[in-house]
């Protein structure tokens, strides 16, 4: 899976400004269109998350399934304790840990990933 990066640049360690900067990926070979809302996180590891996401996608039916796949490959590849939260209408307010914090959209499906505890 190829993402390619919209304007200036790819995702990389940011400032507080530009943490909250909006990061918009277009879509290669059809694939549905990713929009990174706020990352503190690897570019490796984002990149790593839009895959899983998108396998979530295809493959489960239900939010709560995709989440609980996430959430184990992520404590699987990256050690735990990850928590994922997907979904279309949500409200969170969360404390994480030092680059390990995902907020982004797959079309119109939210994915909050984050390490925390």
């Amino acid at each position: 899976m190829t993402l390619a990066p919209e304007a200036a640049g790819t995702v990389r360690s940011q400032s507080k400004e530009e943490h909250f900067a909006e990061h918009k990926f277009v879509p290669v070979k059809n694939q549905p269109r990713v929009v990174i809302k706020s990352a503190d996180m690897p570019e490796d590891m984002i990149r790593k998350a839009i895959e899983l996401a998108l396998t979530a996608l295809d493959r489960f039916e239900l939010e709560r399934d995709m989440a609980k796949f996430l959430k184990k490959e992520f404590d699987t590849r990256y050690q735990p304790s990850w928590h994922c939260i997907v979904g279309r209408h949500f409200g969170s307010y969360v404390t994480h840990e030092s680059s390990g914090f995902l907020y982004f959209y797959i079309e119109k499906t939210a994915v909050l990933l984050f390490r925390s505890g």
